[in-house]
């Protein structure tokens, strides 16, 4: 059964761009657009405006519902007869951060590989954002992301509730509160108040994520703007910053824990309040909705569950001595 043309009518409606779809999937434009040019004539309608730009048509829009209908069946029915004949062969397409990517592939892929040796894995590194949207384009197979809402298309299952710490040293504590930081120290042993440390300069995020609104509704909520020393895209670098005294940061547990061998005696890492309570950054397992899940998409997936309940159970919060 060749599913080819329809494979390829949905990468060029993904990219409305004949060149750089060609260049993508290693064909000749001249065989893109001649295929694309006879599904056209096979159902005698127009599915894309050429000029002045590529766009799809009504029809466009129902044949690409179309394809990724078919194709997506397919792929079910190829899961079937692999589970079936105990042929295991497939293709996972994974996407997570960078972060979380280097937490959980590392420990699971030898013992996946072990039971299911030829099962591919394909790995996009991207915000939670995109990688919410790849789901929803059928792009990927499962996502390790945080939510800002629920997405009725798609599963989701909780897997790690990652823990939020307000992170400072006491080298930077006794530079702004010279006379009151053992006290305040003491106060925030069971949580922080970030407005309690509103003179100190702090890294911001300067990206749309989930942790960067976090941050903005703590501040907000303490009545302060921070004085930014610093503003990054992601949190990768606020450990090692941190520790040299040059700013307060805020961290999740999972950027904490790579360097939890390496931070400086005197780093204070407090578990961040807001209105009252722990913060946290949860992490959910995301697929997208299939009538069938294989086997091997199914130990991987216990794998991933596994490897987060360790970090579950773990509290890095403490007051340097």
């Amino acid at each position: 059964m060749n599913l080819m043309p329809l494979y390829y009518f949905k990468e060029v409606a993904k990219d409305l761009n004949m060149t750089k779809t060609a260049s993508r999937l290693f064909i000749s434009q001249q065989a893109l657009s001649k295929c694309i040019a006879q599904l056209e004539k096979d159902y005698n309608v127009v599915f894309f405006i050429r000029k002045p730009h590529l766009r799809l048509t009504s029809a466009g829009e129902a044949m690409l519902a179309f394809c990724r209908k078919v194709l997506h069946e397919q792929q079910n029915l190829q899961e079937i007869l692999s589970d079936i004949t105990e042929d295991t062969k497939g293709t996972i397409r994974f996407g997570a951060s960078m972060l979380r990517s280097n937490f959980c592939l590392p420990q699971i892929l030898p013992q996946f590989s072990h039971h299911y040796p030829h099962v591919n894995i394909r790995v996009s590194d991207h915000i939670s954002e995109t990688l919410q949207n790849m789901i929803l384009q059928d792009e990927l197979d499962v996502a390790l992301c945080s939510l800002n809402e629920p997405i009725s298309e798609v599963e989701t299952h909780l897997i790690l509730s990652d823990n939020v710490y307000l992170c400072v040293t006491d080298k930077l504590l006794q530079q702004y509160y010279p006379s009151t930081y053992p006290a305040l120290k003491e106060k925030s042993r069971l949580g922080a108040f970030i407005g309690d440390f509103s003179r100190l300069p702090f890294l911001t995020l300067d990206s749309p994520n989930k942790l960067g609104r976090v941050m903005d509704h703590c501040f907000k909520e303490a009545g302060f703007v921070p004085k930014s020393y610093l503003s990054a895209t992601f949190t990768r670098l606020f450990p090692a910053l941190c520790s040299h005294s040059l700013a307060a940061c805020v961290c999740t547990q999972m950027t904490l824990n790579t360097y939890e061998g390496v931070l400086p005696r005197d780093m204070n890492i407090f578990h961040l309040l807001y209105r009252g309570k722990y913060v946290y950054h949860n992490v959910y397992l995301t697929h997208a909705k299939k009538t069938y899940v294989p086997q091997y998409m199914n130990y991987f997936y216990t794998l991933i569950n596994d490897c987060f309940a360790s970090l579950n159970r773990k509290d890095l919060s403490r007051i340097s001595p």
